[in-house]
């Protein structure tokens, strides 16, 4: 790996705060790489983004981000636990992070572009109903390794997922600078996770009120196929997200996937 080319470093784009940040042309996956300078030492915000990945992860096993060399952009982030008094143990940050770096990122992208990013729980961004891009934590020796997509140049996607996908050059209509919006979307990340973000119940609200389909009907499928509906209520302080069902109940789960 190298660290990035000199015409970026010197427009000041560097990792989260000023540390290392690599660049790369095609690798794997950047969360492999940047699990390889978490056992490196690299220092709390270390960021690893590449022009191409070959096997960069979804949620789920049998999941994969792949996209044309140049067109997203793509990077994982080094956040070392100590950093982040506010995200509490792995086991919290796990299922609240990917919501907290998602509501960072739709925030630097509609500040850089005005426009009006949602948070698909539990790791999506959403924009008009499409897929503009996706986030994947893991937790690692102390450290969360967090992953982040967003489409930016593509012209065009695949058969089977263009209905369904969006990138922000088809929506503004001229080419993204992608590292600027990475510039700003770290910047968000450390304000929303450093040691003076906002309180707990802030961070939820915001997370509340970007919410996709919140106060509408959904279907919730479980982890073992099955499948429940009810109205999206909202996400709680630990990550789950709250059904309310047609008799009247409640329903909050940690884990599954809303089915569009």
């Amino acid at each position: 790996m190298r660290l990035l080319p000199a015409g970026l470093a010197r427009a000041g784009i560097t990792g989260l705060r000023g540390a290392p940040l690599y660049h790369l042309r095609i690798t794997d996956s950047t969360m492999e790489r940047a699990a390889e300078r978490l056992a490196a030492g690299d220092p709390h915000g270390t960021t690893v983004v590449s022009e191409y990945q070959s096997a960069g992860r979804g949620r789920g096993a049998d999941r994969s981000w792949v996209a044309p060399p140049g067109s997203s952009l793509l990077f994982t982030v080094l956040l070392r636990a100590a950093h982040m008094p506010g995200i509490g143990p792995a086991s919290h940050g796990i299922a609240t992070l990917p919501l907290t770096a998602g509501l960072a990122a739709a925030e630097a992208i509609d500040a850089a572009y005005g426009l009006s990013v949602r948070l698909k729980w539990p790791n999506d961004l959403y924009l008009h109903d499409r897929k503009l891009g996706g986030i994947l934590c893991r937790y690692r020796d102390g450290a969360f390794l967090v992953g982040i997509g967003v489409n930016c140049n593509q012209r065009r996607f695949p058969h089977e997922i263009a209905a369904r996908a969006v990138a922000l050059r088809a929506l503004l209509g001229r080419p993204v600078a992608r590292y600027a919006l990475l510039a700003r979307i770290l910047e968000a990340l450390h304000d929303h996770t450093g040691p003076h973000g906002p309180s707990q119940d802030a961070l939820v609200a915001a997370i509340n009120r970007r919410l996709y389909r919140r106060g509408r009907m959904v279907e919730f499928r479980e982890h073992d196929g099955t499948s429940r509906r009810g109205i999206l209520e909202r996400v709680d302080h630990d990550g789950a997200l709250v059904l309310r069902t047609n008799r009247g109940g409640r329903i909050r789960r940690l884990s599954g996937e809303i089915v569009l």
